[in-house]
């Protein structure tokens, strides 16, 4: 079955394309909503066992305070016998009716609590079914609320303007099993907002909750592995330690989504800073996994990520093939996850290389869909070569390449 929504997520051709994206995004928006409406049955269901329990308290004493006035009423002192009989007989008789309708009584009673334990008993069945399908759901989802709390200190309130209130609330995330996500929400005065906006995520009348920020309390380094790398190419890594051959990437924190998630309305905001954030933790993982496997198979010198990558068009890796061929690689903020984040931004070739022909090369490669993964467009471009050169498919050869010069020998 995983193997199954791994294809139905790539297609088939190991790529994560937009339309799988949005319909994981969607499954996860639905899943979450799932698991608020259990949450909310959960929560009534506990009250209603609350209610029940306190039913059953009572009964338990009215029942104990009927057979004690059963008992007190039944009881009496022998010498009685001695007072007129017409009288006593009167007196047994009124005696008797108030048991037998005390009798009744506690039958009635002991029926309503017996209904009650059975009624507590589905409930609690139920309650440990929800919690059951909650903590499934938040397997699938990759996410679970960890703890909410408030913060008195209001330190976190105020940022995106508007009144805010000195007390902040604090969400605990746990992210993807490992990573750990705090947001702050503080409640603004939003008189005068649409009643659609105000009806979620409230506090008190007439104000609302918004993000305030939002911070990965978590180490935020994704460390990978890559074995057998060549010795050159670990001249410039991402943790700048030569002698080290595992790959080291910083997951950024969600200060820019905070401020992006201020245009969004209430319970949006949170949505979308939690799953970017969601996104960047996966981003890191992937990337520090493909640059480990992609140092491992060529010779690969990976550039520190610059600090504004829309500005310097992404991280810079540098990767040569045996063929005399070097390529510049951009790997954008969402390789690997999305096609096209990462492109050959260069290409130049020695020993008889045109550079025409290696352009065509590229223009091919960047073309289309493009690539997600940086491992599989530097396959893409061996082939290529491979397949261009008399070294590779004979029928489809298009360029050659000269033949190393032999000096003349001495006679």
């Amino acid at each position: 079955d995983d193997d199954d929504d791994d294809d139905a997520m790539t297609g088939g051709t190991g790529d994560v394309n937009d339309e799988a994206m949005a319909a994981q995004e969607d499954r996860l928006a639905g899943l979450i909503e799932r698991r608020a409406e259990l949450e909310a049955k959960l929560r009534r269901i506990r009250a209603d066992r609350a209610v029940v329990d306190a039913d059953v308290a009572s009964n338990r004493r009215a029942v104990d305070e009927l057979r004690r006035r059963s008992s007190a009423g039944g009881g009496g002192d022998s010498g009685g016998a001695a007072v007129d009989n017409s009288g006593n007989a009167g007196n047994n008789d009124d005696a008797n009716d108030g048991v037998d309708d005390a009798t009744k009584t506690i039958e009635k009673i002991e029926e309503r609590t017996d209904a009650t334990l059975r009624a507590a008993a589905d409930l609690k069945d139920a309650a440990e079914w929800y919690d059951g399908m909650r903590e499934a759901i938040e397997e699938l989802g990759g996410m679970r609320i960890l703890g909410i709390e408030s913060d008195n200190g209001g330190s976190n309130g105020g940022s995106n303007g508007g009144t805010a209130s000195p007390a902040a609330l604090i969400i605990k995330f746990e992210l993807l099993y490992q990573h750990v996500l705090e947001v702050a929400l503080s409640s603004e005065i939003v008189a005068g907002r649409a009643a659609k906006n105000r009806r979620h995520h409230r506090g008190a009348a007439g104000e609302t909750l918004r993000v305030v920020s939002a911070k990965i309390t978590t180490p935020t380094i994704v460390t990978a592995s890559s074995s057998a790398a060549p010795a050159a190419s670990q001249a410039d890594t991402l943790s700048n330690d030569p002698s080290t051959s595992s790959i080291e990437v910083r997951i950024r924190q969600p200060d820019d989504l905070v401020v992006l998630a201020a245009n969004l309305p209430p319970v949006d905001d949170l949505r979308f800073v939690v799953r970017e954030t969601q996104g960047r933790i996966r981003a890191a993982i992937g990337r520090s996994e493909e640059l480990a496997t992609l140092r491992s198979s060529y010779l690969t010198r990976i550039g520190p990520v610059p600090k504004n990558s829309e500005e310097h068009h992404g991280q810079e890796v540098v990767c040569s093939l045996p063929a005399g061929v070097t390529a510049v690689l951009r790997l954008c903020d969402d390789c690997p996850l999305v096609e096209g984040a990462v492109y050959i931004s260069d290409i130049v070739g020695v020993g008889g290389w045109n550079q025409s022909d290696l352009n065509l090369i590229k223009e091919r490669l960047n073309g289309g869909a493009g690539f997600a993964s940086p491992v599989a467009l530097m396959d893409a471009l061996a082939k290529e070569i491979q397949r261009r050169t008399t070294h590779g498919m004979s029928e489809d050869k298009t360029i050659e390449l000269p033949k190393t010069p032999t000096l003349p020998t001495r006679r």
